[in-house]
């Protein structure tokens, strides 16, 4: 009888042709060998599932699951996770890299220091390969805070029964999963970059900038909110109706949220129209106002500002 292997990687793929192929020659490159590799294609339309099949065709660790329709990552994870064997799970992001050592490393850390969930830091690529930036993470995140500062595809973590993405967050649902299955003392991240995020040149719709912020949201207040949690959120409309929903429960969480996305519109976007929809939103508070008096500085103070910000949030 073929033993179970000690690690399951777990992929979703949608449509990532482009990026696909390094993704996959990453991971069966590692030097430690001892995994099984699930890639579960959620209904590409492009070229994916051939390059996938492909692979699989070479490397028998490789297992393909084909969704008859399109139902989104967090779905297709869980998908995967049902069927995983190993004692560890790994991620991978389809248009991601990890380095060669990634698995080695982790898998020291897990056991000699008895973690949970480890993570790595990460170099950022443009669509040229060259690495643009990085990531340095606090060895011992504080979620928390606020912000998302554990990298999902790098992640690694025990296989542990029922340990599941929850279904309702179609977006940070790795935050969610972190918040609800994890203390600070489960996790530890690796600072040496072992993880490679791409960094596509089409910027965020201002549709995901809104969904994104309003699931991270939900998972940051999931205990105030979670009655509310069986309701379907199929458009724009629907997540602007939740947000006033969250006011009724807890108006710093519904500031936060406006605050955020109107961070996003001025230091990002520098989308001045959205911007002022969104700061328009927000009750009378401190950081409404210095949002107010930063619109007016140039963008090339504003750059500095994101700058120095980063180096505090991301040390």
């Amino acid at each position: 009888m073929k033993k179970d292997p000690t690690i399951s990687v777990i992929m979703s793929v949608y449509n990532d042709k482009k990026y696909i192929e390094r993704a996959i020659i990453s991971i069966i490159n590692q030097l430690y060998k001892d995994f099984e590799f699930i890639i579960v294609d959620d209904k590409s339309t492009d070229n994916s599932l051939k390059l996938i099949q492909e692979y699989a065709e070479k490397d028998e660790r490789i297992i393909v699951i084909k969704n008859q329709k399109n139902i989104g990552l967090t779905k297709s994870l869980n998908k995967a996770l049902e069927i995983a064997k190993g004692k560890y799970i790994a991620r991978q992001d389809s248009d991601d890299i990890s380095s060669f050592s990634r698995f080695k490393e982790q898998l020291y850390i897990m056991k000699n220091m008895d973690k949970r969930l480890v993570s790595t830091s990460a170099y950022i690529l443009n669509d040229k390969n060259r690495i643009i930036g990085n990531f340095n993470k606090d060895p011992y995140p504080v979620l928390k805070s606020g912000n998302n500062i554990i990298i999902h595809g790098s992640i690694m973590f025990k296989n542990e029964k029922g340990l599941r993405y929850h279904p309702f967050f179609r977006y940070s649902q790795d935050y969610q999963f972190y918040l609800a299955n994890f203390s600070k003392n489960d996790m530890y991240v690796i600072n040496t970059p072992l993880y490679y995020i791409n960094k596509h040149t089409n910027s965020i719709t201002s549709k995901k900038v809104i969904e994104q912020r309003f699931y991270h949201t939900c998972a940051l207040y999931y205990d105030s909110l979670k009655d509310y949690m069986n309701r379907s959120i199929r458009n724009i409309g629907e997540v602007y109706k939740f947000v006033d929903f969250i006011k009724t429960k807890d108006v710093y969480a519904y500031n936060d949220f406006y605050h955020r996305i109107a961070w996003h519109y001025l230091m990002n976007d520098y989308n001045e129209e959205n911007f002022n929809e969104a700061i328009s939103r927000c009750g009378l508070t401190p950081k409404k106002f210095i949002m107010i008096i930063l619109k007016h500085f140039d963008k090339s103070i504003l750059d500095k500002v994101k700058i120095v910000r980063k180096r505090i949030v991301f040390k």
